[in-house]
């Protein structure tokens, strides 16, 4: 039996809790928002969360729930930079006895977490598919997918799967080496000089829309090419207000958090929990686009 099971049996709620919570990038807004919305659970408990900003990095990662760990906080919430190299670290937490919850990427081996918490990313595939084929009888689609993370590449499987049998619809598939602005910038302008009949684009996380955007404006193909939003960001939430978009997936990261810190609050005060919970998504055009206005929040 380890620290871990021994804590599950010995449990007695505590007047107050101290949580530790690493993000894989702060600087992203659904990332800033899943921690958001812990919390605001945190917060209306009294109790204390420390986040720290993995900014992408997961050797960083690690070490900040080694300190966690050392600090000797009641739970761990984990915003994983990658599913299967973060799990030293959470099992080192387990040997301790303090509980982690997961949230938005699962670990490859999810029976480390207590409970995870992700989106319903293969519907995310699904709705963009699915609104493709409702505006366009035909189309060229380049996907720019990022297989090193499962949460991103399962929207593409479901694209594909959801459009292989549609001869019209062509689907491109580019795999981006990193994620990071510029570096799609320059990548969506070469897309479109070796395949200019490319009409449709859908990136796979926020920050390779605006910079698929970007090179579109960069190259004059600004209003030839639709392109997709997948988190739901509030400047891209904008774009879609604006009309310089026509849709955008979102996810619910204030949700997710909020249901994270729930689920851990639950978990420490002796209740069973649900192993993993799966958060909606939805698709936002113009004309539904006041029903999600709190789906984020604006710093």
């Amino acid at each position: 039996m380890n620290a871990l099971e021994e804590n599950i049996i010995d449990q007695n709620p505590k007047e107050s809790y101290v949580f530790g919570g690493t993000f894989r990038r702060l600087i992203n807004p659904f990332f800033t928002n899943i921690y958001y919305g812990i919390k605001r659970i945190v917060d209306e408990n009294g109790d204390t969360i420390i986040p720290f900003d993995a900014d992408v990095d997961q050797e960083v990662q690690n070490k900040q729930i080694e300190e966690m760990i050392e600090r000797g906080v009641d739970g761990i919430f984990v915003a994983p930079v990658y599913s299967e190299k973060v799990e030293p670290a959470i099992k080192a937490a387990n040997e301790a006895g303090i509980p982690v919850f997961i949230v938005d990427l699962p670990l490859k081996d999810e029976t480390l977490a207590v409970s995870t918490i992700t989106s319903d990313n293969n519907k995310l595939g699904e709705l963009i598919a699915d609104d493709i084929m409702s505006r366009m009888d035909s189309a060229k689609i380049l996907i720019l997918d990022y297989p090193y993370i499962s949460t991103t590449h399962d929207r593409v499987i479901r694209i594909i799967d959801r459009l292989k049998e549609k001869t019209e619809y062509e689907v491109i598939i580019k795999n981006l080496g990193k994620q990071d602005y510029e570096y799609v910038r320059n990548i969506i302008k070469d897309a479109i000089k070796e395949n200019p009949d490319i009409n449709v684009v859908v990136p796979t996380f926020d920050i390779a829309v605006l910079g698929a955007i970007a090179g579109l404006r960069d190259i004059g193909k600004e209003k030839d090419v639709i392109v997709y939003g997948i988190d739901g960001a509030p400047l891209i939430k904008n774009m879609v207000k604006e009309g310089k978009m026509i849709a955008t997936t979102t996810q619910l990261p204030i949700e997710m958090g909020m249901t994270a810190a729930e689920t851990a609050y639950a978990y420490l005060e002796g209740y069973p929990v649900t192993k993993k919970i799966i958060i909606p998504v939805a698709l936002i055009t113009k004309e539904n686009l006041a029903e999600f206005a709190d789906t984020y929040i604006e710093d």
